[in-house]
């Protein structure tokens, strides 16, 4: 991805970069995290548990720490398997976060909606 590009998206306002998100997640059927040997990255603290994620590897790249490295995870397995265990475990998402802002913080189901409305209109 061109720096252009990617200087572009990260100037969006958060809201921006939620939309565009759920966009590229639908388009590319894929989501990327942040993964070490011991497991996804979370962020934030005991009050509120955020696992954040991103549309492309290149964003994810911006934010990653210590040994997490960014992992792809089929669109599949996030909507059916991850979120569940996201949402039984009262974690929220951070969507998109960049290195000097925050991302959108959303309830699971909201981004599965969201989500899945999307990918109605690719079928």
């Amino acid at each position: 991805m061109k720096n252009n590009k990617i200087n572009n998206i990260v100037n969006l306002t958060a809201s921006e970069r939620y939309d565009y998100f759920i966009r590229k997640v639908a388009d590319f059927e894929e989501v990327w995290g942040l993964k070490d040997t011991e497991g996804w990255a979370l962020m934030g603290n005991k009050e509120q548990v955020l696992f954040p994620v991103w549309c492309e590897i290149e964003f994810a790249e911006l934010c990653k720490w210590d040994n997490y490295q960014p992992t792809a995870i089929p669109l599949d397995d996030f909507i059916e398997k991850l979120l569940p265990k996201l949402e039984k475990d009262d974690v929220m998402l951070a969507i998109f976060p960049i290195p000097k802002g925050k991302g959108v913080i959303c309830k699971v189901q909201g981004v599965k909606s969201d989500i899945e409305k999307e990918c109605e209109q690719y079928e």
